[in-house]
């Protein structure tokens, strides 16, 4: 899982949505979702809420497909945390809650 991480992290456009949407597989289960945010929360930070956080989601122009792809793969990744006891014992931590609103 580390490694996936460090890919996402430098990952650009497609290849970056496909291991997003790998990761976002690999925490079905509350022990990954566990790992992947006590120990890749900058990954969440970064690559997913500041991704989202910086593009406009009303551009429809052909060129923001890709983006706006990656936006419901992040989408995705943040549902299934969700889902787990985990995930949700963290989104629910006011520290970290506050940066998805």
């Amino acid at each position: 899982m580390d490694q996936l991480v460090q890919l996402a992290e430098i990952a650009e456009e497609k290849s970056k949505i496909a291991l997003i949407d790998l990761l976002r597989l690999i925490v079905l289960e509350d022990s990954q979702a566990e790992y992947l945010l006590s120990k890749h929360w900058e990954l969440v930070d970064v690559c997913i809420i500041g991704y989202v956080e910086c593009q406009d989601l009303k551009d429809t122009s052909p060129d923001s497909k890709v983006i706006h792809n990656y936006h419901l793969a992040c989408l995705k990744f943040l549902t299934n945390f969700y889902q787990t006891e985990a995930g949700r014992k963290v989104m629910t931590n006011p520290d970290k809650s506050l940066q998805l609103i």
